[in-house]
């Protein structure tokens, strides 16, 4: 009898210590565990003069709620150690911009360290659900970006170079939560012929691009979940990331990656859904 119930208490104990050190490891360990994710596409579209080129793709970093100076900084660090050529920023900047409208040393913070961030081929952002709160906000937000040197590609494309006429198309489109997505603006004079990017901040906008004239896609804004669980997934979704919530989706030939996003919303816990830089190495077939 006596051995029975050591053997359990010992079972009760050996559980609790698993559930205490899971919780831990998601408090304290995990929203500051930055994971770089490594991958590449490859296509007979991309030209010679753009293989290798990598391509950086950052969202929701949350800033003032729990991400602060030193955990941005640690952000920035990690993409340049990378090297990337290119940066999508996907929106979602702040935690709560309005908070930050009156606060210049902030703001001046915040440009800075966006500026550290280096991409020779550009840097470019769409605006997420909390940039877009009111048009204070929008406007703050837009003027932090532009003036750290990113340029605004909402419902617009551009072509990018690398030393040639040859390229791929950059699609940039607005957020479908907050915003108004203009795809057939965004899209406007492509076609299927050149390899072709998109990004924007809600996910879910991408069930209505067209698919024959893109080829990858970036979005960001369900933070993974954040607290995720092996075979359940996400404890929850929300509305813009509900049809694609986190990881990478096929559809035919287009490739739909949802980032989990740097920052956490209101709680500082991570659980199988880690900070998240995408880094994508184009590669000529």
């Amino acid at each position: 009898m006596k051995h029975k119930i050591l053997k359990a208490l010992v079972i009760f104990l050996s559980i609790a210590l698993v559930i205490a050190g899971t919780l831990f490891y998601a408090m304290y360990i995990a929203p500051e565990n930055i994971k770089i994710n490594h991958k590449s596409i490859s296509s007979e579209k991309i030209p010679k003069s753009i293989h290798d080129v990598n391509i950086a793709y950052i969202s929701d970093i949350q800033y003032g709620e729990f991400v602060d100076e030193k955990r941005f900084r640690a952000v920035v660090e990690k993409i340049n150690e990378a090297s990337p050529d290119i940066i999508l920023f996907g929106g979602d900047l702040f935690s709560n911009a309005e908070a930050f409208l009156d606060d210049p040393d902030t703001v001046s913070k915040v440009t800075e360290i966006l500026t550290d961030i280096e991409a020779p081929l550009g840097k470019f952002y769409v605006l997420g659900e909390k940039d877009l709160k009111n048009e204070n906000t929008k406007v703050l937000i837009s003027k932090i970006l532009y003036n750290a040197g990113y340029e605004d590609l909402t419902n617009k494309n551009i072509k990018i170079h690398n030393g040639t006429s040859e390229g791929f198309n950059l699609v940039g489109i607005d957020s479908i939560v907050g915003g108004t997505p203009d795809i057939e603006k965004a899209y406007t004079n492509l076609n299927n012929t050149t390899f072709t990017i998109a990004f924007t901040h809600a996910p879910d906008v991408y069930a209505d691009i067209p698919n024959d004239s893109t080829d990858l896609a970036f979005a960001g804004h369900s933070h993974g979940g954040q607290i995720s669980l092996p075979i359940l997934g996400p404890l929850s979704t929300i509305d813009g990331a509900k049809k694609y919530e986190r990881g990478t989706y096929e559809i035919n030939e287009l490739i739909i990656e949802v980032s989990n996003g740097i920052g956490t919303t209101n709680v500082d816990m991570r659980l199988f859904s880690p900070p998240e830089i995408l880094i994508y190495r184009l590669v000529k077939k």
